[in-house]
């Protein structure tokens, strides 16, 4: 607060949600502390919006969903995060509507803590959006299974992709092929490829799908004995984090993963970086991330490199 309004003075302070404490200075503008919406933990929201484009647009939705009257009567939040701008409406303390900067509904989500016992009304009215606001097809798709428990999250994300959270299911549709299958198959034949002892794949609750703000992706344990590995994929399939290691005494312990299976996953710009500057340095992590590069974690350190592959920055590693 001392950083946006530094000699602004606090004269009212209002907890709207279980999220969400909204604090007035004494120059008119509002401000929240509220839930992150790409990271768990709080952030510092401006209250209201003042672009009128955004504002159309959400008066647009509203009115298609029949929340004229809740919109007029309730706080908008934006929050600036690392990814990008968001608009954000709380319906009680239940029901949580996200938009992104251009005012397009982009998540919706009934916290997984919460009894759905007392939240049929609201779980029939993220469904009622739903049914207005997705593709056809994608409606179509989810209503096969929408048998799987109470509804807990919708993200709709780029290129026609979108993530629902059921009770019981976490699912991907896409707008053209419907229900996208986990790739446990791809992901076990890589295991099997590479990896010298024999893994079995470990199963729920480890064996896991997550509905993210922005992104979706399956994470996959295997184990043999004392060693596991971990596998994490994003909705194309691509891995974006793969590490090795055991547990011995309670601690676990780094292992290196096979040349070969980072040879053929990497970019040919990495791995001749690496067998020039780090021939005899062991692997034992691979983080891939969209818009941010690779990281590959070795020793005490790390080595960051651009999706195309060139080298950008080596820094230290805690091994915690």
């Amino acid at each position: 607060m001392e950083l946006k309004e530094p000699r602004a003075k606090v004269i009212d302070l209002l907890r709207l949600n279980w999220y969400t404490i909204v604090i007035t200075l004494d120059n008119g503008r509002k401000y929240a502390e509220t839930e992150g919406f790409t990271f768990s933990g709080s952030v510092l929201a401006e209250v209201g919006i003042s672009d009128e484009k955004v504002v159309a647009k959400l008066t647009e939705f509203g009115k298609r969903n029949q929340l004229d009257s809740v919109f007029a009567n309730g706080l908008w939040f934006k929050l600036a995060e690392e990814k990008g701008v968001v608009y954000r409406f709380f319906i009680g303390d239940l029901l949580i509507l996200t938009f992104n900067e251009k005012g397009d509904w982009i998540h919706g989500e009934i916290p997984s803590f919460i009894n759905h016992n007392n939240t049929k009304e609201l779980e029939s009215l993220l469904t009622k959006i739903a049914g207005n606001e997705l593709p056809e097809s994608v409606g179509e798709a989810v209503r096969e299974v929408w048998d799987k428990g109470a509804i807990e999250i919708i993200s709709c994300y780029s290129n026609g992709y979108y993530g629902f959270k059921f009770e019981k299911v976490d699912l991907l549709v896409t707008e053209k092929n419907g229900i996208m299958p986990p790739p446990v198959e791809m992901t076990n034949k890589l295991i099997a490829d590479y990896f010298e002892i024999p893994y079995k794949l470990m199963v729920n609750p480890v064996y896991r799908v997550s509905v993210g703000a922005y992104e979706y992706n399956y994470t996959y344990y295997y184990q043999s004995g004392a060693d596991y590995v971990h596998v994490r994929r994003d909705i194309y399939n691509n891995i974006i984090e793969i590490g090795a290691f055991y547990v011995e005494k309670d601690k676990m312990v780094n292992v290196s993963l096979p040349p070969k299976m980072l040879e053929e996953i990497l970019p040919a710009q990495i791995t001749d970086y690496m067998n020039e500057n780090y021939k005899d340095q062991e692997i034992y992590r691979m983080n891939f991330a969209k818009g941010n590069g690779y990281s590959l974690y070795i020793d005490k350190y790390y080595l960051s490199f651009t999706e195309e592959g060139r080298f950008r920055v080596r820094g230290e590693w805690h091994v915690i």
